[in-house]
């Protein structure tokens, strides 16, 4: 017998995935705009991983 998997949260990246043009561009104005570079907004490539694949905090 199977067992049943728990579906899982939708992840941040997956988030990204699912946006539209114009919320990915706004998304990455929004990045560019904070005069951050990538390794600083996120603290690497291990950080950045780990933040995409934790779950999508909804917005609003």
């Amino acid at each position: 017998m199977s067992k049943k998997l728990e579906p899982c949260p939708p992840t941040n990246a997956d988030r990204i995935r699912a946006m539209t043009d114009i919320e990915l561009a706004n998304f990455i104005a929004g990045v560019a705009t904070k005069d951050f570079d990538f390794r600083s907004l996120f603290g690497g490539y291990s950080s950045a991983l780990k933040w995409l694949t934790q779950p999508a905090k909804e917005e609003g």
